[in-house]
């Protein structure tokens, strides 16, 4: 059989467009999207995106459909990032032991030019 590719640019969503994809999390959930590709015999050849989506560039053999890859790498990725989630939100606790949420909302503020109230 000769040697058949399709080069597919997917781009998907995370669930109602939620901002999950911030800096420290991109380079982990990319990384494990490239690992699922790579099980799945499936090149990958970029992968970025923003706070509520992704682009990944890849390349199909003639024996893989289009749907079922984008299925397997995008349903794969959102249940791995729910998980790890979740622990973002767990450790969250021993980071608020260090700042209390008053002092990083007035430090948010002043980062973003807003003025305190006196």
């Amino acid at each position: 059989m000769p040697d058949v590719r399709v080069w597919v640019h997917l781009i998907w969503v995370t669930k109602s467009r939620v901002s999950i994809l911030r800096k420290e999390f991109t380079r982990q959930i990319f990384d494990h999207i490239g690992e699922n590709a790579k099980e799945k015999e499936t090149f990958l050849y970029c992968i970025n995106g923003y706070v509520d989506h992704v682009h990944a560039l890849i390349s199909l053999r003639g024996d893989q459909s289009i749907s079922k890859v984008a299925q397997l790498l995008k349903g794969e990725s959102s249940h791995w990032a729910n998980e790890h989630r979740r622990e973002d939100i767990k450790t969250q606790q021993g980071y608020y032991r260090k700042e209390p949420f008053a002092e990083e909302y007035l430090e948010s503020l002043r980062r973003h030019g807003f003025e305190e109230e006196g």
